[in-house]
């Protein structure tokens, strides 16, 4: 069906429905989005999370030519020199960069917020571009865990996180 219902002022406006909506954008803040020259903050709706990749702990995202890789950067006489690269960031991992604040499933506390790192259940991400930038868009429900600064796991929602003695286990 058409839900478009109009063009106004640069904007399109569709119907649709609000299940359906994971995020709208609101003038003012700190937001990392721009449009005319006004910065916007996402905010999320029903329980959906903004996402960007995670190259791991001392990596960084570069440009190089255009193309995105990770980096491991050194301070040398005042210039930052890359010692080493790598093609793709970590599976199933992300930094929440927006998050749904006011809800959180079942009526839980929130256990993580933006610029928490995470761990997803595989494949659940599903990439989107955000007033110009490059972001992945997931659930609450699908966050596995949380990485704390020592590189530790803390698991989130109903998951346990286990550890299986490679030696003795058996498909």
């Amino acid at each position: 069906p058409n839900n478009y219902l109009r063009y106004e002022e640069g904007f399109f406006y569709f119907k649709v429905h609000t299940h359906d909506c994971f995020l709208s954008m609101r003038p003012g803040g700190l937001g990392e989005y721009v449009r005319d020259g006004v910065r916007m903050n996402a905010h999320m709706h029903n329980q959906y999370v903004l996402g960007k990749e995670y190259w791991g702990e001392g990596w960084e995202e570069v440009d190089v030519d255009g193309k995105k890789i990770g980096a491991r950067t050194e301070t040398i006489a005042g210039l930052s020199i890359v010692t080493e690269t790598k093609e793709k960031p970590l599976d199933n991992h992300a930094i929440i960069t927006d998050i749904d604040t006011g809800m959180w499933p079942y009526g839980r506390e929130i256990e993580v917020f933006p610029e928490d790192k995470v761990m997803l259940t595989p494949d659940c991400e599903f990439e989107n571009e955000i007033e110009g930038k490059k972001r992945w868009v997931f659930t609450h429900l699908d966050i596995i865990a949380k990485i704390n600064d020592d590189g530790s796991l803390q698991a989130v929602g109903d998951y346990v996180l286990i550890e299986i003695d490679k030696p003795t286990y058996e498909s």
